[in-house]
């Protein structure tokens, strides 16, 4: 068992001719392996596998492979969370929500009074929107919705009276809370 970091390197000289060997990379928490590759004289007989992170395969007298097994950091996820109040309080009727950041995340769901939906979201290193929207429910008027960062509790970001869709910004590590 070996680790490696950066751009170390590790070289196996001890191998015999004609005999099977496997390298395997270890999951890091937070990266994600990309890249897989194996060149040089005798990297036609290796077989690689970026789902196992492994090559494996035997290599002839005096073949000399150099496998590179690259790693891309993960930017940490943000969580959003959306709540439900009405007035009167304890209202049982369903209201119908949808969340989405326009791209891989689309939530669809329902809340009741009191509620909520939690959502850890991958915004990426340079933060992504993500716009809550509700429906329209008759018998009701929206007083809109109101998303208040962990990061600075001070200044919600708030959807004009009556408007039922708010958009806020999220970065790696961030909580939005909106109701």
């Amino acid at each position: 068992s070996l680790a490696l970091a950066g751009a170390d390197e590790q070289v196996f000289t001890d191998i015999t001719a004609g005999d099977s060997q496997t390298a395997t990379g270890a999951a890091q928490s937070g990266w994600a392996l990309t890249t897989l590759a194996c060149a040089g004289q005798g990297s036609g007989g290796l077989t690689t596998n970026l789902t196992t992170a492994s090559v494996s395969g035997a290599l002839g007298y005096a073949e000399d492979v150099v496998c590179a097994f690259v790693n891309v950091k993960q930017p940490s996820p943000a969580h959003l969370v959306v709540m439900k109040q009405t007035d009167p309080s304890g209202d049982p009727r369903q209201f119908g929500f949808t969340a989405t950041d326009g791209g891989s995340f689309d939530e669809t769901f329902t809340l009741t009074d009191g509620q909520d939906a939690g959502f850890e979201v991958n915004p990426g290193f340079g933060g992504t929107d993500y716009t809550i929207s509700e429906a329209a429910t008759s018998g009701w008027r929206s007083t809109g919705i109101t998303c208040t960062l962990d990061s600075d509790p001070g200044h919600p970001i708030q959807a004009d009276p009556g408007d039922r869709e708010v958009t806020v910004t999220l970065l790696p590590d961030q909580v939005a809370v909106c109701v």
